[in-house]
């Protein structure tokens, strides 16, 4: 328990400063524009410029010869096998690593100088990519007009360029439950007949699930609503904030829950084929995909006043790279290509993922997306609140 608190409180001291020096001024200074920095070199190889044909890229790309991709999924390696076949004379090299890992690794060659992956495929569920990375211009978006022109999301509204999105989300059994929970609110979650039968990611080694609660804070008015309909009364505060999250989070953290090892753990004990006790789970959408693999019964509980974050997979290109071209074009393929009927997004296209273009359609027995409410986008807030968030769960859960 000692190590895992240490481990933790590194997190919240690294979240709660930036990284110091040059960084922490250009931060600063983008901030105050609100837009992130477009560099010389991103300008010269118009990775602002997404008028370029998928023909166009390639011919630019064979004359770089690879690119070099950083991703979280071990699904990028099937992808850029199909990537390597469709396009003849580039080659794809995958690195499989944590989205921490990635983002210390990227960090560490732009401050060597070393040019080590070209793209970079990433999740950031507490907005520090974006404000630490993004916006200083150490990482780019890189927006193809085409594929732009099929995206249900305005560019406007986006922090970077996403190929796919999912979320955290809560889960329930279908099978013990063929008529859905009696469960519509997060506070239904501190009810007293649900203590002991909450499974959730262990706390203290997930600081993404931290970021989860401190979002909600962008819809405090709403939870105070929720919580007299679902009441009959104000709010009662009691864990010593006036603070509806706060309160939510502390009563829901008080509710016995029970901690797994990791989501895959928490989804197995909730919705795995034998399973006889009723129990409600917290973990990424993504695992719905094991109804089809492992024989699952795993049903999505739509909360109010909304799930959580919407989880986007973004593609950043790396700013000073060896193959621009290269990761445009795998952009692009990643994406679902021109038509959007490329390999690249075949490996992605699991049920609990969805794409933010109109023409690929859902998978059989996939809700859309638009079934379910998201807190606003605002990584700036979110980056802010998760300290706070994490010290106030740590003395919960750290006890």
């Amino acid at each position: 328990m000692k190590k895992l608190l240490v481990i933790l409180l590194v997190t919240i001291t690294a979240l709660s400063l930036f990284a110091s020096g040059a960084q922490e001024e250009a931060v600063e200074n983008v901030a105050e524009e609100g837009k992130p920095v477009i560099t010389e070199w991103a300008k010269e190889n118009k990775i602002n410029d997404g008028s370029e044909t998928e023909a166009e890229l390639y011919e630019k790309a064979k004359k770089e010869g690879k690119v070099v991709v950083y991703s979280s999924s071990s699904r990028m390696a099937k992808a850029c096998e199909s990537f390597m076949a469709e396009y003849p004379g580039i080659e794809a090299e995958v690195v499989s690593l944590k989205v921490d890992v990635i983002k210390e690794k990227v960090m560490a060659e732009h401050e060597a100088g070393v040019s080590g992956a070209d793209l970079i495929h990433v999740t950031d569920d507490d907005g520090s990519l974006y404000l630490e990375y993004v916006m200083p211009g150490i990482m780019s978006s890189y927006y193809p007009d085409d594929i732009m022109a099929h995206f249900t999301t305005p560019k406007s509204e986006l922090k970077g360029f996403p190929f796919q999105i999912a979320a955290v989300m809560w889960f329930y059994n279908t099978e013990l439950n063929p008529d859905g929970v009696d469960i519509d609110s997060w506070w239904d979650l501190t009810r007293k007949e649900w203590s002991g039968k909450i499974i959730m990611n262990d706390l203290l080694t997930n600081q993404s699930y931290i970021a989860q609660f401190a979002a909600l804070g962008l819809v405090k008015d709403q939870l105070i609503e929720e919580y007299k309909r679902e009441f009959g009364e104000d709010i009662v505060y009691t864990c010593g904030v006036n603070d509806p999250v706060y309160e939510l989070v502390y009563r829901l953290l008080n509710n016995d829950i029970v901690y797994t090892p990791g989501s895959d753990e928490a989804v197995t004990a909730c919705g795995a084929a034998g399973v006889t006790e009723n129990k409600i789970a917290w973990g990424p959408s993504s695992k719905l995909r094991n109804n089809e693999n492992k024989g699952f019964h795993l049903g999505i509980i739509n909360m109010k006043p909304a799930i959580g974050i919407p989880n986007y997979h973004y593609l950043y290109v790396i700013d000073n790279c060896d193959h621009p071209n290269a990761a445009k074009l795998l952009t692009r393929y990643l994406a679902g290509g021109s038509d959007g009927q490329s390999a690249g997004y075949v490996p992605f296209n699991t049920l609990g993922a969805w794409s933010l273009r109109d023409d690929i359609p859902l998978l059989d027995g996939a809700n859309p997306i638009t079934d379910y409410t998201f807190v606003p986008s605002d990584p700036s807030y979110i980056y802010e609140a998760t300290p706070d968030m994490a010290d106030f769960v740590l003395k919960i859960v750290g006890k």
